[in-house]
């Protein structure tokens, strides 16, 4: 019996995922994560075929997803009266998604944000994630073109002016910076880009709440995992005003917001 050396089966799944998005047309994942590779072998074990699990997993990760993103409206929404009441009434509201990925945050948002005239951003290192996002919020949300203007760049090196965005979303990306110089280049640069009184969202899984990690990168996804009190630290001149606490599967997801001071 041959044996399938395992990179090679990661390299096979994740051909897999991204062709099945592709079909669905949208990005639901870059790659499997480990309780999903558990889940297809359980599915395989009860009798399923190979395909009919990797299909019911992509299910399960869609519904889950939408059920994280729609906590972190929730603290978006339950903030956004004072964060109307912060702005200087004849500016437009300027959003920034760093690490903007397929776009979920603002596949919710934008609508909202289109109704206060607000300017949005999104920003990643990939090109293909941008390419992904745009066909999906333009094409696939038959939203204007203007809606969302998408960059290709490095959040060490933010393409923007000082005090020049209303709100910065940083969506399980800090996780992905896992040098320690890097990570804080990123958050000064966040908090260089804000307004006064300007908020930075964030979604992650923090150490605090999820001791297994025990502060180590996790095997072969090249992600840190810090805490919330690592963030409060390196934002040292922003107030932490909203978290809350959601589980998604076998992680606990930190929902948080600060504003600049």
């Amino acid at each position: 019996m041959s044996s399938v050396n395992s990179s090679d089966r990661t390299k096979t799944q994740r051909s897999y995922w991204n062709k099945r998005v592709a079909e669905r047309g949208h990005l639901l994942a870059v790659a499997p994560t480990h309780w999903m590779k558990d889940l297809m072998d359980s599915l395989e074990k009860a009798g399923c075929s190979g395909e009919q699990a990797k299909e019911l997993v992509i299910d399960v990760f869609q519904v889950i997803q939408n059920n994280l993103m729609e906590q972190v409206m929730l603290v978006t929404a339950e903030t956004w009266p004072d964060f109307i009441a912060a702005q200087h009434a004849q500016d437009p509201i300027r959003i920034l998604e760093v690490g903007v990925g397929t776009g979920e945050f603002s596949v919710r948002m934008l609508p909202l944000f289109i109704e206060k005239s607000a300017i949005s951003f999104g920003l990643d290192f990939a090109e293909n994630m941008i390419g992904c996002t745009r066909e999906r919020l333009i094409y696939g949300m038959h939203l204007p073109k203007e809606a969302i203007n998408l960059l290709q760049g490095d959040a060490t090196q933010l393409p923007f002016s000082n005090s020049s965005m209303s709100l910065v979303v940083w969506g399980k990306f800090g996780l992905h910076l896992t040098g320690l110089a890097e990570w804080e280049i990123a958050l000064e640069e966040v908090k260089r880009v804000l307004l006064p009184k300007g908020f930075f969202l964030l979604y992650e899984p923090l150490h605090e709440n999820n001791l297994n990690y025990h502060e180590q990168r996790r095997t072969g996804d090249g992600a840190l995992f810090r805490s919330v009190t690592d963030y409060d630290k390196a934002l040292f001149d922003c107030k932490r005003v909203a978290t809350i606490y959601r589980r998604f599967c076998w992680e606990i997801y930190s929902i948080a917001l600060w504003q600049k001071l």
